[in-house]
């Protein structure tokens, strides 16, 4: 799926290291928390795989095509309805629109996968943003058949550790990275929470996370430079300005 932050480009390296850590360990249970665009989760194997998202539009759209359900036709989705749908969704109105419509209208035709947050992608170079979103996540999806899809967020998983449900399982977190553009329900991120939780998870649990930069009793062990290209305006034939991370991928070093 087209998703702003996504993993796809880069989950040949970081899939088979979370793989490795299921496989040696005879894990069973394999959990994504920040499931996003389903990106990394789709190369995942395991007996029982879950993946959870605070953004209730964007699950409901995955639970929408399990169950064999269709996806709007092309020629409905025009920026009027694009517009009449963005403005339901930031009213909190679902009379008009069903959960998984809006995930449809706003996570497919949305530009750089931003959802109701990207604006409105037209047509360039002779594609249509929608036509190609759609394929994409169609082509996704037989991979995330076995997928539990769940819509909520990641500190309600923390109850379940507390009540010693959250154990021996492969968890990976891909969180809105600090300093970057925010989006979705995660504009206001608590980093040093998560990172406190994050600790207390990895005493049951393997955890892996990516990351640029994270505290120092976080162990890096993988990192590749990748070159992304941002958008610096938000007119159709936009502007853009490519910069270089080093993305990460970090455990928690237990003895510090």
């Amino acid at each position: 799926m087209i998703y702003m932050g996504s993993k796809n480009r880069i989950s040949k390296h970081i899939a088979p290291i979370i793989q490795s850590y299921i496989d040696k360990n005879n894990v069973t249970n394999y959990l994504e928390p920040f499931v996003g665009g389903g990106n990394m989760i789709d190369k995942i194997k395991c007996k029982n795989k879950y993946g959870s998202d605070i953004d209730n539009i964007l699950i409901a759209l995955f639970k929408h095509l399990q169950n064999g359900g269709e996806l709007i036709p092309e020629e409905k989705v025009t920026y009027e309805l694009y517009d009449k749908a963005r403005k339901d969704y930031r009213d909190n109105n679902y009379s008009n629109f069903t959960e998984w419509e809006l995930g449809c209208i706003g996570w497919l035709s949305s530009w750089g996968g931003k959802g109701f947050k990207g604006g409105f992608a037209r047509s360039k170079n002779g594609r249509f943003r929608y036509r190609e979103a759609c394929t994409n996540i169609l082509k996704q999806m037989p991979n995330l058949m076995d997928v539990h899809f769940s819509c909520c967020d990641y500190k309600d998983w923390d109850k379940l550790f507390d009540d010693g449900k959250l154990a021996n399982y492969v968890i990976y977190c891909d969180i809105p990275y600090e300093n970057t553009t925010q989006y979705g329900f995660n504009t206001n991120f608590n980093y040093e929470e998560f990172w406190n939780i994050m600790r207390k998870w990895s005493t049951k649990n393997i955890v892996l996370i990516s990351e640029f930069n994270a505290p120092s009793d976080f162990k890096c062990i993988w990192s590749k430079e990748v070159i992304n290209q941002i958008n610096l305006s938000n007119k159709e034939n936009r502007d853009s300005e490519k910069i270089t991370n080093i993305e990460k991928l970090f455990i928690y070093n237990k003895k510090g």
